[in-house]
């Protein structure tokens, strides 16, 4: 499915006297099966523009389309996976994952069947009858993240999903949602402030700049999957980026130890 941001902007309200300014014209399109990341730093409005796009937020002008659709509300072909898990702690692992099939009334035999399978996709299949207060991070999202899955959705939105992990876990994450993303027609909108990671899994990068946050570039990440971290070819995107965010410094010379 194809997704269209057109002209948005968002306007918040501070006790209903002073107005600020979030976003300001955003244009962006997400192409089936593109994964599209959107990168900036904390406050420049990535979180805000992913929920007006899941229908979870309304912008104050533009609008946003899924296949020529207008979105006012969320879509039943979007699954959103957030940083904070959003796991309910009184369900098992397993009953997490099949929560949202129970309430569309699937009945509960093939939502438990469905839920086991998207479980072992993630490799979590052995702690379904685990507690959520069990599980580490990196297990809790890749409950989230089937949770998701388990909806069989068109377009997959995620907000910063690996953003409290440590380095290894991350890593390990990325490649499993890159292998969930391989075989699937599925459009991703992953928001990150973390430049690697944008690289490792976008076919395009939204640069996103603040006050107020607009996209102030896209660039294109022509580079087979899985990717090479230390690749120059890696490193060329890692320093184009750095360059946009005026991260580019002047170094001494470098001298043989």
């Amino acid at each position: 499915m194809t997704i269209k941001v057109n002209n948005v902007s968002k306007i918040y309200e501070i006790r209903g006297k002073k107005k600020v300014l979030v976003l300001k014209d955003i244009n962006l399109t997400v192409n089936t099966n593109e994964f599209t990341c959107i990168l900036g730093p904390s406050g420049c409005g990535k979180s805000t523009l992913l929920r007006i796009i899941a229908g979870l937020d309304s912008s104050t002008e533009g609008t946003v389309q899924i296949d020529e659709q207008t979105i006012t509300e969320p879509n039943k072909n979007s699954s959103v996976v957030f940083q904070d898990y959003a796991l309910f702690p009184w369900r098992t692992v397993v009953q997490n994952v099949e929560f949202g099939l129970i309430l569309r009334k699937v009945p509960r035999k093939e939502a438990k069947e469905k839920a086991l399978k998207y479980l072992n996709i993630v490799n979590m299949s052995e702690f379904k009858d685990q507690y959520i207060h069990q599980l580490s991070g990196g297990m809790k999202q890749r409950v989230a993240i089937a949770r998701a899955l388990v909806m069989e959705p068109k377009i997959l939105l995620m907000d910063e999903p690996f953003g409290a992990l440590d380095t290894f876990t991350r890593i390990q994450l990325q490649d499993e949602l890159i292998n969930i993303c391989k075989n699937r027609e599925l459009s991703v909108v992953f928001v990150t402030h973390d430049i690697d990671e944008a690289i490792y899994l976008g076919d395009k990068i939204a640069i996103m700049k603040s006050n107020p946050g607009n996209i102030n570039s896209l660039i294109e990440i022509p580079l087979i999957k899985p990717r090479n971290r230390t690749h120059y070819n890696f490193t060329h995107y890692r320093n184009l980026i750095y360059k946009e965010f005026s991260l580019v410094k002047e170094f001494e010379p470098e001298y043989n130890i």
